[in-house]
């Protein structure tokens, strides 16, 4: 499939098939078909750090993680800005609004973390409640958040009170 792929489109995105163990056999199968093949396994993301690019006969490929959270937000991140290249399309930026955290949230250093929040108007102004369930197989965190917070690579949290930009998903919760 990934050389009929390779042969008949313009990019190739890869779903459910990139993991960080021995077991993943996409940059093998990737290295096989054609130069340069995989250029990077593994982002410094969490979630989905399994994340493959690469570039097989001039054709730009996504690989994709398995678990659903990690599958999409390595898509937002990669995949819609590589879709737009490709249609040499604009891509369409969510809305960004600051918010305040009402808890703390952390993420592990080095790495760009996404913690998916639910975002409400109070009197106070916008408010970011992190969601209990940030795990990257728990699709639920996608479908019951409304925005997304970033931890960048060299901070490890953010703290309850702290104004944070939000990455609107979703409408603003009354």
């Amino acid at each position: 499939m990934l050389r009929r792929g390779i042969r008949s489109c313009d990019a190739v995105l890869i779903s459910a098939g990139s993991s960080v163990g021995n077991k993943d056999l996409v940059p093998t199968c990737i290295d096989k078909i054609g130069e340069p093949g995989m250029i990077v396994h593994g982002i410094a993301m969490c979630p989905s750090l399994a994340t493959g690019l690469a570039v097989v006969k001039g054709k730009p490929t996504l690989s994709l993680p398995g678990f659903p959270v990690s599958a999409i937000i390595a898509f937002r991140i990669f995949g819609r800005p590589l879709i737009s290249r490709v249609l040499h399309a604009r891509q369409r930026f969510e809305p960004v609004v600051k918010a305040r955290l009402n808890e703390r949230i952390s993420g592990p250093h080095g790495y760009r973390t996404f913690v998916r929040v639910s975002v409400r108007e109070t009197s106070e102004g916008l408010v970011a409640q992190p969601l209990k369930l940030q795990r990257s197989s728990a699709l639920v965190s996608i479908v019951a958040s409304n925005g997304i917070v970033t931890i960048p690579e060299n901070v490890t949290a953010l703290e309850a009170g702290e104004l944070v930009d939000v990455t609107m998903t979703g409408e603003v919760l009354e």
